[in-house]
């Protein structure tokens, strides 16, 4: 019998050669059916099918002929490791949004390394679309590639290729259960195996705890006329000047999307003369191709309703906008602006404003206008002034106010307007058909008009309306109102409230509903409806289990009560007959004093449907032990209270994955909580113990905990041993303690990304880092003196501001700036004390700028990467702080480079001197390679310190400034 030895290497053959091949392969069946038996055919005819399949499923790749990618695959090498000796089994997430490049960047990195890996290596592309015809059916494609086994299901795939090295790359992954079902765990997969998984969904990497991530950034500006250009003409030439510059603003359109721009190319290259390009890009400059809208539904599609309702308000209306003011405007708005952010549809500025990218801002309008089919009256948002104006004068309409502006929402239509609300009110028909009004953030806004008439009105939203005096009359007659916010209204905050309860009959089940009855000043009636509510004033609260006074309190109910719920069994009392529907709960004052007057929490029987759970700053002494009957309860907060210890019934809250303590000063220690993400302990003095000591010598696998805060948790001891036990950890905050030296157990945690010390005052020296981590704060450890970084470090920011014993300064530049697996692409800060640019920044001048020559081109342009230093000083009895994202840089007609630091400012608690002394600290970026030396031979560097408006005189300046010039990249 004849054999086969054809594999799946033959994609890096040549096209002639695998056409060739296969051609002979297909003569060989031919003739080969007459001449063998049927199962020998069968099996040749198999091979073919296999080879097709391959073929179907790879094309060729040339990296070379890809504009960019030699630099995706040198920052992505490093994550792969391919040369380690360590032959462990590492999982790399590429991450970005879609059209960007992922499958082009996996599809080169497999044709590159596939070679190393004996035929063990498998592609799986466009997992997003393949998982509809079922999981079991990619776990037999994994496996039919790899080893020919048809079998499928998970236990098959880990006993099947946990001995072998494999590469295996998941493209264009979007749920959690498809990494579980082909690449659940590290031990499936035999050493020296590289799992590459590329995604949309940077949380969906996080929940699988990813440890190396590259995001794929857009195209540069040179880059992306290059990349269309290739595409519209012949050659990658522009014909004339004119084309040049039509080609220009084709690629300024797309934004250094390359799918945009290969498909804004091959539109325009069908056109034959200047006039129908210019036409077509006015036409792409306000809708999106279609094929750029299939690839940005898809990922709207994947998203839940809500977070597509954000997603259009953004798009439509607050692109550019900061995100503290969006987020008070929407309706659970931080949270689902993260999503949106780790979906890959938008970006946070490190000035903190929304960056939507163009396209998607276009795709998500079209979507908009889609929905309404076109007619202007039933778009749920619009944002054309002139089409406001229409819909103003010719329908019966209400308007929102983001956030100067009134807005009033009809169930079917919103608009935006920028006058006032008494102006508005004229123009206002049927308040009697009024659903929703929201006038958050109007800072003039001093009353409401009279609501009266407006009796189907269901929300009343007037968050953040500073100027407000006092809640309408009328409110009371809201018989419909199911939602009401007056939280962040300064002048409500005398407002005396009155909240209450009744039972009404049940609905179903075995329990009754408790209806929440809310009085406020002034009103004609009491609210009774209500099942969203924010309020700030003083609140007299006197519900059946939760008494007492309170300055802030919300409720949010569970649309949808669950049967388990409602016939959950009853405790103790046979009295609790009846339960709150609330999802969310949160009472609170706003500071915590020692002789506070104690709330009194009774019993949480009657919460069944709890999931987010705040009691802050309320002095309570004990909780009770029914709280572990929360089984929904995801999120808890019970910060500022005097209780010791909490009940053990807590470790019955198998859902609970965040837990706030802060400022619990009695707190001595607290149960076993395996399940927890998050906890956050800082200011708990008298804490001893994070564990139970019956469990502290156990198995350190037990605990699953993301981020840990021990800020002032002085007495947790021993505290090395007990953080040996969250090896998982990515956060850690243990500023505020007293030792000299840094945990030893730190570095047995591989996952650190962050590590906060700030304020240690005893600490001397900072060593032993583990690999991972990225960020170190360590802000006024007066006694510090040595930190010692590897060579291969990954820290991109360092802040030892106010740290004033270091004697290691030039060192610490050098080592930092010269350090890192990809120091010629990520941008890298360093902040600490120093009187002045040291001398080996050789562009070093007083004031805030300062002129970079670069160096003359050789054979090649090159892309220049450099350092700033800034000097800067800050007078007593401020102190300066530098996060993570306190500054941002940008360039300027690729001549200017702009540096913006943003520091936080705040007063030092120590006893000042009668004389002003200033303190003066060096801040060091890394800028990554930016400067094309083919276009100039000179820039200029500035550097700008800006503070919070309220100062009226600045308390810091920048006194001078340097830069020095790193390698450079060819281009």
């Amino acid at each position: 019998m004849c054999k086969l030895a054809f594999g799946s290497s033959m994609i890096h053959e040549d096209n002639n050669v695998i056409r060739a091949k296969c051609f002979t392969i297909f003569i060989f069946v031919c003739l080969s059916s007459m001449l063998i038996s049927e199962d020998e055919a069968m099996m040749v005819e198999d091979i073919v099918k296999h080879i097709a399949r391959e073929l179907s499923a790879m094309q060729p790749i040339q990296m070379g002929d890809i504009i960019g990618m030699d630099a995706h695959m040198e920052q992505i090498d490093p994550l792969l490791d391919m040369d380690s000796t360590a032959n462990e089994v590492r999982m790399i997430g590429i991450w970005g949004m879609g059209g960007i490049g992922k499958t082009t960047i996996a599809k080169c990195l497999y044709k590159k390394y596939s070679p190393r890996f004996a035929h063990r290596f498998c592609f799986i592309e466009n997992i997003r679309n393949s998982a509809e015809n079922g999981l079991p059916g990619l776990q037999k494609e994994l496996l039919s590639k790899i080893i020919s086994d048809k079998e499928k299901g998970c236990t098959i795939i880990k006993s099947n290729l946990k001995k072998l090295k494999v590469l295996l790359v998941l493209d264009d992954v979007d749920n959690v259960e498809q990494l579980r079902a082909l690449a659940k765990e590290t031990s499936w997969f035999g050493p020296g195996s590289r799992i590459i998984i590329t995604t949309r969904d940077l949380g969906l990497l996080y929940f699988y705890g990813m440890r190396f991530v590259y995001h794929v950034n857009f195209l540069g500006n040179d880059d992306s006329i290059r990349v269309f250009k290739n595409v519209a003409f012949d050659g990658g030439r522009a014909p004339s000047d004119v084309y040049e510059q039509l080609s220009i603003r084709a690629s300024k359109l797309a934004q250094g999307l390359p799918s945009a721009l290969d498909a804004f190319g091959t539109y325009l290259r069908q056109m034959t003369s200047i006039e129908a390009w210019e036409k077509a890009l006015s036409v792409l400059e306000k809708f999106p191709p279609q094929s750029i809208m299939d690839i940005l539904r898809t990922s709207y599609e994947g998203l839940d309703k809500r977070d597509q309702a954000v997603f259009l308000h953004l798009a439509c209306l607050f692109n550019g906008d900061t995100v503290h003011r969006v987020t008070t405007l929407l309706d659970d708005g931080d949270i689902r602006i993260k999503r949106l952010q780790e979906k890959s549809l938008i970006d946070i500025s490190p000035d903190g404003c929304i960056a939507m990218h163009v396209l998607v801002e276009q795709a998500g309008r079209e979507i908009v206008l889609q929905e309404s089919k076109y007619k202007l009256w039933r778009q749920r948002i619009l944002w054309e002034p002139e089409e406001i104006v229409s819909v103003l004068q010719n329908t019966t309409v209400s308007v929102l106010n983001i956030p100067h502006v009134l807005m009033l929402v009809l169930s079917y239509c919103q608009v935006t307007l920028g006058d006032s609300l008494l102006r508005v009110q004229q123009q206002l028909k049927g308040l009697d058909q009024l659903r929703r009004l929201d006038v958050s953030g109007s800072k003039n806004l001093t009353e409401l008009p009279d609501l009266s008439r407006a009796t189907l009105l269901e929300e009343l939203i007037m968050k953040d309306c500073t100027g407000l005096k006092r809640a309408p009359d009328s409110i009371g007659r809201l018989s419909c109102l199911r939602k009401l916010d007056l939280s962040h209204c300064d002048g409500l905050m005398n407002l005396q409230t009155y909240l209450s309860e009744k039972t009404v009959l049940p609905e179903r089940g075995l329990r009754r509903r408790r209806q929440i009855i809310l009085r406020l000043p002034g009103a004609v009636k009491k609210l009774s409806s209500l099942a969203n509510l924010s309020i700030e004033g003083k609140i007299h609260i006197g519900l059946w289990h939760l008494k007492g006074n309170a300055e802030h309190l919300s409720f949010i109910s569970e649309q949808q009560i669950r049967d388990e719920m409602i016939t959950m069994p009853k405790v103790k009392s046979p009295m609790v007959t009846s339960f709150y529907d609330f999802k969310s709960l949160s009472i609170k004052r706003f500071s915590y004093t020692e002789d506070g007057s104690p709330f009194r929490c009774i019993s949480f029987s009657g919460f069944p449907c709890l999931a987010e759970l705040s009691l802050i700053n309320l002095n309570i002494k004990k909780i009770p032990d029914d709280i572990g009957l929360l089984h929904s309860l995801e999120k808890l907060d019970l910060s500022g209270n005097d209780f010791r210890s909490l009940p053990t019934s807590m470790k019955n809250l198998s859902n609970l994955k965040y837990l706030r303590l802060s400022h619990c000063i009695n707190l001595e220690a607290f149960p076993e909580l395996n399940e927890l993400q998050t906890l956050k302990l800082s200011g708990c003095s008298n804490l001893k113990s994070l564990l139970e000591l019956s469990h502290a010598v156990q198995d350190v696998g037990r605990y699953i905990l993301l981020q840990l805060e021990l800020e002032n948790c002085k007495n947790v001891q021993p505290l090395s041993d007990e953080l040996s036990h969250f090896t998982n950890l990515i956060y850690l905050d243990l500023s505020g303690h007293d030792f000299e030296a840094i945990p030893e157990s730190i570095t047995e945690l591989l996952f650190l990304g962050t590590l906060c010390v700030n304020n240690c005052k005893k600490l001397k020296s900072v060593e032993e880092l583990p690999r991972s981590l990225e960020h170190l704060y360590a802000h006024g450890c007066d006694s510090l003196e040595n930190v010692a970084i590897s060579s291969n470090h990954s820290i991109k920011h360092l802040d030892l501001s106010h740290c004033f014993n270091l004697q290691q300064d030039e060192y610490l530049i050098t080592r930092f700036l010269n350090g890192g697996y990809s120091q010629e692409v990520s941008q890298r800060t360093l902040c600490l004390p120093g009187t002045r640019v040291p001398r080996y920044f050789d562009n070093r001048s007083s004031g805030t700028s300062t002129k970079i020559s670069l160096p003359p081109i050789t054979f090649t342009p090159t892309l220049v990467s450099f350092a700033a230093c800034i000097m800067i000083s800050c007078e007593k009895p401020f102190n300066l702080e530098f996060p993570a994202f306190s500054y941002d840089w940008n360039c300027e007609d690729d001549e200017v480079i702009r540096i913006n630091l943003k520091p936080n400012l705040y007063r030092s608690s120590e006893n000042e001197e009668e004389e002003t002394v200033a303190s003066h600290h060096l801040v060091i970026i890394h800028i990554p390679s930016s400067i094309n030396t083919e276009k100039i031979e000179e820039f200029r560097l500035e550097s700008h310190l800006q503070f919070p408006d309220e100062f009226r005189f600045p308390p810091g300046e920048i006194n001078s400034c340097g830069a020095i010039l790193n390698q450079t990249i060819p281009i």
